[in-house]
């Protein structure tokens, strides 16, 4: 019967008699803070269980239909994404401890209708019961037993369904007390909380952060409070007043006596109460009390008076979003609540969207990637086609002219356009052609010939120097030369080419005009191969170069 924690967002909802107190609760990692109280008016009263101390009738509460709407668009707006969990009213929920002879959950909600049919003010099949778990013990399990009518919660749904809102979970008021002074007590102790509202007060136990023990009194502040702010009396004299003091001892040394805690108890006071002054000093006077003042928690800006008014809301919306085992909802048998997938929408919706977003990406990914591999794919075909002396366009007309006459086409597919089976088929056609040629090699070179060597070292900027009337002399002395072919195709090694070595010694007019020469002849010119090393030595006034000549020889 507990309830799944699914969002880290929800709404606590308490229906009042005049409006609805809503709180709105955020969670981040295991931190919860009060985002937004909220209090939508109603336009007559809901809640008629409740009845006034005064004997003097008041006219139903009217709220502006202005402000009504607005706060109920606001609430309905926040409802999409949360979790919405209301509470019953206390004089409408019972609370009871028992032990059950069972320690596992699930034969504990078997047997927990028929083993609570004794402590049932009314028929097990008009009651809806849950409960929460306290302690385990040696011969089975101590727990407080929830239990609310069937025709209450349907009147509390009805009424919440008038204001167009539909609550999740429905659990009781003590159990939201319960979960609002952990909320200000994180360390837990044990503790009374005495609810002082507008339509009933409401004394609750507190364990270990679970609810042990709750007792309810159907007289209000409300009306007490109207009757002394009118009459001219003095608050201790005034028998409204003390009528309510007797009653807050009632309930609050009986509860004592329930849980069996003899000495002076430690005591939270909630909702109207901490807002009254010197009348809650009244009130409490014949009680030896120890009243607890926390702080609002860390992260909220709230005023700690505004929390206590809110105090139902706020620990129902703490039950909507804390990861605790003992939740009770009595949304049940007939009342399961009938939109069971609400929550899910958004994380689903998120799930479904990442999934697109990461199918969208990881295509565009592989369509990327496809591209860039066929891209590549072109261009390594294009080098080897530019190696078998071919160009796209003349091996496309290659292939078009041995194809059937009836293929044949003047439109040339573009390099671009080509499939990888396209390419496949064509790298297939060029082998073929390759392997059907004949193994030639050509017989005449291309390089320089020695005259040509012999004429641009002759008229070489730096082995000549014009005079001052205009005449040439020469900077250097050509002593030896030597041009040979030390590489060429043979048909035993058609994939030679043609290499030739030139060796020269020379003597110069100074060392300087030999570096010069040498830097010069470093630098790019049609004669040198750049690829091949040019060695230089020297020996007194004496210079000599090796370097191999550029080879222009077509190669098929």
């Amino acid at each position: 019967m507990n309830f799944l924690n699914r969002g880290s967002t929800a709404i606590g909802l308490q229906v009042c008699k005049n409006h609805i107190a809503a709180a709105v609760i955020k969670c981040q990692k295991k931190h919860c803070v009060v985002a937004e109280l909220l209090d939508i008016p109603l336009p007559a009263e809901t809640n008629d269980d409740a009845q006034p101390v005064s004997d003097k009738p008041h006219a139903p509460y009217k709220a502006p239909e202005q402000a009504q709407d607005s706060a109920q668009q606001n609430l309905s707006k926040q409802t999409a994404s949360a979790v919405v969990v209301s509470a019953m009213p206390a004089q409408q929920s019972l609370t009871r401890t028992m032990e059950i002879k069972l320690k596992k959950e699930k034969e504990i909600d078997s047997v927990l209708v028929f083993q609570s049919e004794p402590l049932l003010p009314y028929p097990p099949e008009e009651a809806i019961v849950d409960k929460v778990i306290i302690s385990t013990t040696n011969d089975g399990t101590v727990l407080t037993l929830q239990a609310v009518k069937q025709s209450h919660l349907e009147k509390h749904l009805e009424d919440l369904h008038n204001q167009e809102i539909e609550p999740e979970v429905v659990i009781s008021a003590p159990l939201a007390l319960v979960a609002f002074s952990t909320f200000l007590l994180p360390e837990k102790p044990s503790h009374f909380i005495l609810y002082i509202g507008e339509d009933h007060i409401c004394c609750v136990f507190a364990r270990e952060g679970k609810l042990v023990a709750a007792q309810t009194s159907a007289l209000t502040f409300e009306s007490a409070k109207r009757t002394l702010d009118d009459s001219p009396t003095p608050l201790p004299e005034n028998e409204k007043l003390e009528r309510l003091q007797k009653e807050v001892n009632r309930i609050l040394f009986s509860l004592m006596k329930q849980v069996k805690e003899l000495q002076t108890p430690t005591l939270l006071v909630t909702g109207e109460g901490p807002s009254m002054g010197a009348t809650l000093d009244l009130l409490l006077a014949n009680i030896q009390k120890n009243l607890l003042s926390p702080e609002p928690p860390a992260g909220t800006t709230i005023p700690i008076e505004l929390l206590h008014k809110h105090a139902i809301a706020i620990g129902s919306a703490l039950l909507g979003v804390q990861d605790a085992p003992h939740k009770v909802n009595f949304r049940q048998k007939n009342f399961t609540y009938p939109y069971p997938w609400k929550q899910w929408k958004a994380p689903l919706c998120l799930y479904l969207g990442s999934c697109l977003a990461a199918t969208l990406a990881l295509w565009f990914y592989q369509s990327s990637y496809i591209d860039s591999t066929e891209n590549h794919l072109r261009n390594a075909y294009a080098e080897v086609l530019s190696q078998a002396n071919h160009t796209h366009a003349s091996f496309e007309k290659l292939l078009a002219s041995k194809g059937p006459k009836n293929d044949q086409s003047e439109n040339i597919i573009p390099l671009a356009s080509l499939t990888p089976e396209e390419i496949d088929f064509r790298l297939y056609k060029l082998e073929s052609e390759l392997k059907s040629a004949p193994e030639l090699y050509p017989l005449q070179p291309n390089v320089p010939r020695v005259s040509d060597v012999l004429a641009w070292l002759s008229t070489h900027p730096k082995s000549l120097s014009t005079t001052v009337d205009g005449t040439a002399r020469p900077l250097i002395q050509l002593e030896s030369f030597s041009y040979a072919m030390v590489k060429r195709p043979e048909a035993t090694k058609k994939q030679e080419k043609y290499q030739v070595k030139v060796e020269l010694e020379f003597s110069s007019t100074s060392p300087t005009v030999a570096r010069e020469f040498h830097e010069a002849l470093l630098a790019p010119n049609d004669f040198i191969d750049p690829r091949a090393e040019l060695k230089w030595s020297s020996d007194k006034n004496k210079y000599k170069l090796v370097f191999f000549l550029k080879d222009k020889t077509i190669y098929p």
